[in-house]
């Protein structure tokens, strides 16, 4: 199957683009594909416990088969003091390890707002 790798930069008051970036996760993972998020800049809010609201459970709503990996930029957390609300299960990452993840994917896609 193939992989995919989506970049979220759109934040929580973008709800529309947050929705579709989850729902497109969903839909790859169900069909089998590899599918990891990569959430950025303002698309960090939407993993934060109690700011993202409905949209912080990527990696736990889509765990098992197919299972979506969530990873975020580190100093995009920290600069928006929003690092220590992000649950476990989410991997803090770096900006360099996108342009890795994205070299290594089939399909790349960049929902910003």
């Amino acid at each position: 199957m193939a992989a995919l790798f989506i970049l979220l930069k759109a934040a929580p008051e973008e709800e529309q683009h947050v929705r579709f970036a989850r729902n497109l996760a969903q839909a790859a993972a169900a069909q089998g594909h590899s599918v990891t998020l990569f959430a950025l800049g303002e698309g960090v809010y939407n993993l934060a416990a109690g700011l993202g609201g409905q949209h912080g459970d990527y990696g736990i709503s889509l765990d098992g088969q197919g299972a979506v990996r969530v990873l975020y930029c580190h100093y995009n957390a920290e600069q928006r003091a929003v690092a220590e609300r992000i649950p476990q299960g989410f991997e803090s990452s770096a900006t360099s390890q996108a342009g890795i993840l994205v070299a290594r994917s089939d399909r790349f896609v960049t929902i910003s707002a």
